[in-house]
């Protein structure tokens, strides 16, 4: 049997859990807060106004909270960006959860090295808004597209 007659079957692959995209005109308004019902860990916006070529921003979890890639048809290769141009009520939090073992190499106070385990974790905050993009991506009479995925 062929994969057009079988198709391929949902246990060969990962859905999203959260897919939201949408377009809008800048207004140059300052920052726009953007009501997705979820919190993103991937948001990529194209500003395709053909005053600046188009240029795409890109924020994934991990990231930093102020930064994106940022990426011009001038400059094709992706620069990391620091003006928080996509932000998200997302965190990283990591914490030591068990502190004072000693590692295998001793057996004891003096006779080891002290270590620590630390875990980090995805959360989100419960304030400011799920998804923001910044007043670099309200260009008054631009035209941006995106989507984020969550």
């Amino acid at each position: 049997m062929t994969n057009a007659v079988s198709h391929i079957s949902p246990i060969n692959y990962n859905a999203m859990a959260n897919i939201a995209t949408g377009y809008y005109t800048g207004d140059a308004s300052g920052a726009i807060p953007v009501d997705i019902g979820f919190t993103p860990t991937w948001v990529k916006v194209v500003d395709m106004s053909a005053t600046t070529s188009p240029t795409s921003y890109e924020w994934i979890l991990g990231m930093a909270a102020t930064d994106s890639l940022i990426e011009t048809q001038a400059a094709p290769q992706p620069v990391i960006d620091t003006n928080t141009n996509i932000s998200t009520n997302g965190v990283i939090n990591t914490g030591i959860v068990s502190a004072g073992v000693y590692l295998p190499s001793g057996s004891g106070a003096g006779d080891g090295t002290l270590g620590n385990t630390s875990v980090s974790d995805y959360s989100i905050t419960q304030s400011g808004n799920r998804l923001t993009f910044g007043t670099n991506l309200n260009t008054s009479a631009h035209n941006y597209v995106w989507v984020a995925i969550g």
